[in-house]
């Protein structure tokens, strides 16, 4: 499914506004909080987990702390209310709400990376 698609559901189940459930795989349920509750900078963060399945190799590829990309999973947990990842072994494994986020993240970020690298506007060549 799209990112666009699965901010859409996510509305239509949420009416837009605070928490809204939809249901996970596994038959279980996911919490689902308003866009506006939940820090969108932590989002290239848990994508780079889920690439990665370590924390220190994410902070590394991210130019971040270990202990900030540790503070930021921390974080996102709550938001989800969430595992996102499990330690197995010496590897992050995600769990299946992870696995769900990293499809939509990929679409997602990659759309709003495209975005932001629109060439900048020269009035001398515009038409």
């Amino acid at each position: 499914m799209g990112g666009v698609a699965f901010v859409r559901r996510i509305n239509q189940k949420t009416g837009g506004g605070s928490v809204g459930i939809i249901p996970a795989p596994n038959g279980g349920r996911f919490v689902v909080k308003s866009l506006r509750s939940i820090n969108l900078n932590l989002l290239p963060v848990l994508r780079e987990l889920l690439r990665k399945r370590s924390v220190t190799r994410a902070a590394e590829a991210l130019g971040m702390s270990q202990p900030a990309v540790s503070e930021a999973l921390g974080q996102l947990r709550r938001n989800f209310n969430d595992d996102l990842l499990a330690m197995e072994g010496r590897i992050y494994v995600p769990t299946a709400m992870g696995l769900r986020l990293q499809r939509e993240l990929e679409i997602a970020l990659t759309i709003i990376e495209d975005i932001t690298l629109v060439d900048h506007f020269n009035p001398a060549t515009a038409s």
